[in-house]
This record gives structure tokens, sequence and C-alpha cells, in this order.
């Protein structure tokens, strides 16, 4: 066939443009008018008699079938050229035909969808969808909140084209090791191992031990291998843990994410976000969950990255360790609501939503007393929304106090904020509408200036802090005035540290 003799780069050039899938039709035939006359031979003279109708549905067939022959000739080894090696080497030789059936019967290059497949159990779900950009992640992680899937695989094809994804979410399996593939894994992980972690064995056969049967079978041993390195990292710690890889002679690097009792579903939208955020694309990724063999359940999540101009990836750059340092903040900051800010049109850093959440706190603690239902938390989330440029300058106005690396001498800081927080009342008043909202940004603005110390841009931490002065207090609800307080917001919790005197003695109020 013509098709069959284009180059690779015509190939997926004409499966971008949904042009790969044509039935073949006859020079002096028309489709749409062939179709036009069968309805008119049949509303004219009635049903086909039994040989006409069985010609027919033959030649209607043929075409069908040559169509799919086309496709095959043209996609199967763009397919198995294109997709990484790891796939083929990790995915079930069943599956790798369904999914190549997928993608051929379901026009997924020319219709530019997003193919659903589930098994008969509803245990397992694969994605397959054209392109390689974040949205597509995304919009897949919507799909998947909620759901405690215990293995999770991404790929993309080397040209871009494509994306395959898959998730179980079966109970656990333990090992088959009456299965000679499953065995002889096991059997080159353990001495793989043994040789960069000598004194682990007894870790490592629990960790081995207690892997769960279908991790193993979509993963070879190098994996097994690498996923261990976190897994040893994350038995004695809480929290979240990175480690940043570069591949010998290659621009791409290996990240991986341990994270405890979080489900992976839950967060990972987020993680896409941040990867893309910080200028980096995913080509591959692997995301297992432990819930067998450890205390608390423990996700390990591998990326490999690279940069959008495909150079060699510094592990030491600023936007690296930004990333590195946002994605440990995942695990101690609030799974809510308030993770719309991350994305358009806001965009705000991980930090700087945090930034706003505890504002919203406080807002709603500070004002409430006067009106439970004008300044519910609901109220504030949504006047923030409303509000997004306010947001964006409150948060401006917060770093210009406390930012270390802004390079002002003290007095010449004090003189912005003041001038900032004029600028702030001005447009408050010149801007917002309700007298509801008024309030809630005021009290907002007064939060920052009555913040007196925090350890916002401290790398790492598990909550976030601040010490206001005690004059923030309405002296119509505190009729006492403490020596000082202190406010904290983490994962799950508020709490406050209230002092009577210069040295505290306790009072811990959550």
């Amino acid at each position: 066939m013509r098709f069959v003799k284009e180059t690779e780069a015509n190939m997926a050039k004409k499966a971008y443009e949904g042009t790969m899938i044509n039935t073949p039709q006859s020079e002096d035939d028309d489709s749409l008018n062939a179709d036009t006359r069968i309805v008119s031979s049949q509303s004219e003279e009635g049903v086909k008699s039994g040989e006409e109708l069985t010609s027919y549905i033959e030649d209607i067939a043929s075409t069908v079938r040559a169509g799919l022959e086309q496709s095959v000739s043209i996609l199967t080894p763009w397919f198995f050229n294109n997709m990484p090696r790891i796939y083929y080497q990790t995915t079930p030789r069943a599956e790798k035909v369904r999914h190549l059936s997928a993608i051929i019967t379901g026009h997924v290059f020319e219709s530019k969808q997003t193919i659903e497949l589930r098994d008969r159990e509803r245990k397992k779900v694969t994605y397959i969808g054209p392109g390689g950009k974040t949205d597509i992640l995304l919009e897949m992680s919507e799909k998947l909140k909620g759901q405690p899937f215990k293995l999770g695989t991404i790929y993309f094809s080397s040209d871009k084209l494509l994306f395959l994804s898959t998730f179980l979410n079966s109970e656990f399996i333990p090992l088959d090791l009456t299965n000679e593939r499953i065995k002889e894994k096991i059997v080159a992980a353990r001495q793989s191992l043994a040789v960069e972690f000598p004194n682990d064995i007894d870790s490592i056969n629990k960790y081995l031990e207690n892997l769960d049967n279908d991790y193993v079978v979509y993963a070879n041993t190098e994996r097994i291998h690498i996923t261990y390195r976190m897994y040893r990292q994350m038995l004695g710690r809480e929290g979240a843990q990175t480690f940043v890889e570069p591949f010998s002679g290659s621009h791409k690097v290996r990240l991986t994410l341990g994270i405890k009792h979080e489900q992976a579903s839950d967060i990972l939208g987020e993680v896409f976000q941040l990867i893309q955020r910080y200028g980096y694309q995913i080509l591959r990724s692997v995301i297992t969950r432990f819930t067998e063999g450890c205390e608390s359940p423990i996700t390990v999540m591998h990326f490999t990255i690279s940069n959008d101009k495909e150079e060699k990836i510094d592990t030491e750059s600023v936007p690296m360790q930004k990333l590195t340092k946002a994605l440990r903040t995942l695990a101690w900051v609030d799974n809510d609501d308030f993770k719309v800010f991350m994305r358009d049109p806001f965009n705000f850093s991980i930090n700087a939503v945090n930034l706003l959440r505890s504002m919203s706190s406080w807002t709603h603690i500070s004002l409430s007393k006067e009106n439970p239902y004008y300044f519910s938390e609901y109220k504030i989330f949504n006047t923030f929304l409303h509000y997004q440029e306010l947001c964006g300058d409150i948060v401006r106005f917060f770093r210009l106090k406390f930012d270390p690396q802004l390079a002002m001498k003290l007095e010449d800081r004090i003189a912005e904020v003041t001038k900032k927080s004029e600028e702030l009342t001005t447009k408050i008043n010149t801007n917002v509408v309700g007298d509801v909202e008024r309030r809630i940004f005021f009290e907002c603005v007064k939060f920052v200036k009555f913040l007196t110390k925090t350890n916002y841009f401290i790398p790492t931490k598990t909550g976030l802090a601040f010490r206001l002065d005690t004059k923030i207090l309405n002296k119509d609800f505190y009729k006492e005035t403490p020596f000082a307080f202190f406010f904290v917001v983490g994962r799950d919790y508020r709490f406050f540290q209230v002092r009577w005197r210069d040295i505290s003695r306790g009072g811990l109020r959550v």
C-alpha cells in the first residue's frame, strides 16, 4: 500500500492530523452519494432480497476490513517504534494487543479523544489519548480522584503524539512464587539490593516478601530495586521525601517522591502541576502504594522528566530545588478546595496557596464572632476566587515584609510596607463592591501588618507558623491581652499557642 512506504515522520504527522484511517473508495464513487442511493433504493423498491443483502454486507465488511488493515499496517510499526522500551519490558503481551487495538479502532488520532478502557471487574482502568500536554494528565487525575489505586503507570510516545496510562485498584495480592517469571524477578532484585545495601538483609527480605503480585508483574528488576531506595527512606520518616537522579549520558532525570498516608489519586493533579510549573515535562511515571510490611501506607512515585528545551538538567538548579521543596510540602498542606489557586488563571505557588488558606482561617476565626454567616469559610473562599488580583497583591505584600532574599535596608523595607499597605487600602475601597468582601480583605491586610515572625521561607517545615502582635485582638471579644500568641496551620489542623509570660509554659489550643 502507498501509506506503508511513507517515512516515520510522515506517519506521525498524519497521525497527529487525524488522517491515519481512511476508507478506500473507487475513483468514480462518493460515499455520501452511495449511501443516499442505497436509502433511495430501499425506500422505492422495499427491503433488499437475501442475495442482495448478503452481497451488500460483504461489500461493507470488505471496505471496513481494508480500512482496518491499512491502519494496522501504519500504526503497528509506529506504535512499536515510539513507545518506551520499559513499556514493552513490563506490559503483558495481551495488554499490548488490547492497547494497540484500542488505538486503531478507537480513532484516537482521527478524533483526538481519550479512550477509557475498564476490565470486567472494573479493577483496572486504562486511558489512551493523543498528545503529551500536562492538561491531559490533569483531566485524567480528576477522573481518578478518590480512587484507592495501588499501582499506576504513565507512558508517552517518544514523538509526544500518544499517552497511555493504566491504574489498578484491586486488593493486595500476595506474591505467586510458583510463577517462574515472578520468582526470577524477586531473586534478581534480592541479589542486586544485597550488593547496594549489605547491612539491610532483613529489611530487603521484608520488602520483597510483602510486594504486591501485580506490581511485580508490571515491574522489572531495576524498578523493584530503585523503589526500595525510597521505601527504605520512608520507613522511619513522616511527611514526604524526594530523590533526583540524572540518567548517565542523557538530558533526562528520575525524580522520585515518597509520601506517607496519602492516596496517590488525591495529590496526583498537584504533582503534575508542580512539575509543569517549574519547566519540566513528564516522559513516563510509575506509582506504587505499599500497605503490607509497613506501619503506615507508603506511596512511591517515580517520574522520568526532561526540561522543555530537552537540555541537560542541573539537579542543583533553582527550578529543581523549588520543585522538590514544593513536592515535599504536599505532605503537610490540606487537600481542599484551595488547590484551585494553583491552577489557571491563578497559578499561585503551593506556599502562596497555603498562605491564602491561613489568612482565610484567621479571617473566619476573627470576624465570625461578629457574624458567623457573613464571614463563613465558604464566603471567604468565594471572595478570594472573585478577586484573584487582590489575592496576589496581598501575597506580594506579605513577601515584601518578610522575604529574606529582598536586598533592602530595614528602614527602606518599613517604608515600602507602609506605602503598600496604603495602596492596598485604596484598592480595596475602590474595587471591592460589597461591605462583607471589603471587611474580609481588610482583615487579610491587617493579618499581614500585625505579623512579627513566620517560618514561611524556611525550606523544611511541617506546618506554616505565624507570631502575631497581640494588638490585633479585638478588645470586645478578648478582654485580657496575652503576652504573645502563635497561629499554626498544618494538614487537617489549626492551633494557637498562647503565652501569658515571656517564658512559655504551654497553653496549646487545637
